[in-house]
């Protein structure tokens, strides 16, 4: 799977499943929520595995690994709004998970998902007004501290979003397919965890040789730094 689209085998799979109107639409709509789980996967490997992970982090580079944390938290929630945004706009039309009703002949089930996505996209406000006024575009009265901040969010808050964008997903699968599917998987397909595990191994092996350099029993090697290639 790359970043937006599933392998062409299963994209034959939905279309055979959910049919040629719904099928390119919900495997279009189920691929980007499947990666919008593994980024989010990644930064709560990342940020939310307690204090000791965070000096791990800030003791082998505070600027970068804050830089990845805004990067990610922010496109996390682009991520969030452009999936919530409108099927028509300006003119145009967009693909989001509002492209779904339009999309699904089964009277019953265009009524579930139509009041599932009134869950969605309250729960998905906050993206879309801080994407809206702040990321995307700077609103001059929130520029320039006219009026209140805005409020950017929480990872409760994307918990929440992304659990709903599921049960949305997992309501038309499971009417198509009898089944649902675990995009907490995601996190199998990051190596995050194999980043800090050499993190940790680095600051380590750099501890160990500062003590041999400190106590005097130190070897050439111990004065020698390995050049980046």
């Amino acid at each position: 799977m790359s970043a937006s689209s599933w392998s062409e085998e299963v994209q034959a799979e939905h279309l055979a499943s959910f049919g040629p109107k719904l099928g390119p639409i919900y495997s279009f709509l189920s691929s980007e929520v499947m990666w919008l789980h593994t980024k989010w996967s990644d930064y709560m490997t990342l940020y939310a595995g307690g204090e000791a992970r965070i000096r791990l982090l800030n003791d082998s580079s505070p600027r970068f690994f804050r830089m990845i944390q805004i990067v990610l938290w922010r496109d996390t929630l682009m991520h969030i709004a452009r999936l919530t945004d409108p099927p028509h706009q300006r003119g145009g039309e967009n693909l989001t998970l509002l492209s779904l009703p339009a999309a699904i002949e089964d009277d019953e089930l265009r009524t579930r998902v139509d009041g599932l996505l009134e869950s969605v996209l309250r729960a998905s406000a906050f993206a879309r007004d801080y994407r809206n006024k702040h990321l995307a575009h700077k609103d001059l009265d929130h520029a320039l501290d006219r009026v209140a901040p805005l409020r950017p969010g929480s990872p409760r808050d994307v918990d929440d979003a992304l659990g709903l964008f599921v049960k949305l997903l997992n309501e038309i699968n499971s009417r198509y397919c009898d089944a649902t599917m675990l995009y907490s998987d995601a996190s199998r397909l990051s190596d995050t965890g194999l980043l800090l595990h050499w993190l940790a191994l680095a600051q380590d092996v750099e501890a160990r040789r500062r003590a041999r350099v400190a106590a005097g029993t130190f070897t050439s090697e111990d004065l020698e730094y390995p050049t980046a290639p």
